[in-house]
């Protein structure tokens, strides 16, 4: 199993506490600016995550995420399953995902009825509860029952 750091560059606000509390030192803070004028974390190259998640977890701006590929994943492109596709093509659905994950960030955990809750509207014939519950576990989070 690999890892796999997903930094959205544009929500980062430069704190660099993920640099300070990362136990491998795999992140430095970039040369470059994001869109509001912050300097962003990247990975240093050749160094390999743990997957600790640890830079996730103090993140404030919810900026960073880890995902765990298996081997049967890897060479397959991010976001092939009918609900990443949907979530991809649909903004509807990255607001509430995102409020879920920093939600699970803070509790350690998340439930069904977390899930229900935030995403009601959006869940359908097509799309059910089962399908976000299994995104989340994927990313690494804990979902109760």
């Amino acid at each position: 199993m690999s890892i796999r750091l997903i930094i959205d560059v544009d929500r980062c606000k430069g704190c660099e506490l993920c640099l300070d509390i990362c136990p491998r030192q795999v992140l430095v803070i970039s040369k470059s600016l994001n869109t509001s004028g912050s300097h962003f974390p990247q990975m240093v190259p050749g160094r390999e995550c743990s997957g600790c998640r640890q830079c996730a977890i103090i993140c404030p701006e919810a900026a960073i995420e880890i995902e765990r590929i298996s081997s049967t994943q890897q060479g397959k492109a991010p976001g092939t399953s009918r609900l990443a596709k949907k979530i991809k093509d649909g903004t509807a659905y990255r607001t509430p995902i995102r409020q879920l994950t920093a939600q699970a960030r803070r509790q350690g955990h998340l439930t069904r009825q977390d899930i229900r809750e935030r995403l009601k509207t959006l869940l359908d014939d097509e799309i059910n509860l089962d399908d976000f519950v299994l995104l989340f576990r994927e990313k690494g989070i804990d979902v109760h029952d």
